[in-house]
């Protein structure tokens, strides 16, 4: 599935028009294929991951080691219903295939 619907993200992130130092948020980031792009296109900028499974949050995180590592990119477990940031956090949010 994931081969299928990547082009479908990768135009929500053009569209999306992210920044160098823009930071992001990938609400239901599932296994962090977009965080890597976003990462890419955001190098100055931090990027936030949520997912609501702990396996994915776990599977994202390995994926984007380096960037995590780097504190560029951090992935947090939680559900949509209940984002542990406050308001004004990102200047980008995209949440694809999740509902």
């Amino acid at each position: 599935m994931a081969r299928k619907t990547w082009r479908q993200n990768l135009r929500v992130m053009d569209a999306l028009s992210i920044e160098q130092g823009d930071r992001t948020l990938d609400v239901g980031c599932g296994h962090g294929r977009s965080l890597t792009e976003l990462a890419s296109r955001a190098a100055t900028g931090r990027i936030v991951g949520v997912g609501p499974s702990e396996l994915m949050v776990e599977i994202a995180a390995r994926r984007n080691w380096a960037h995590v590592e780097a504190d560029r990119v951090s992935v947090v477990l939680a559900s949509m219903e209940s984002l542990p940031f406050p308001d004004d956090s990102f200047d980008k949010v995209l949440c694809v295939h999740v509902l």
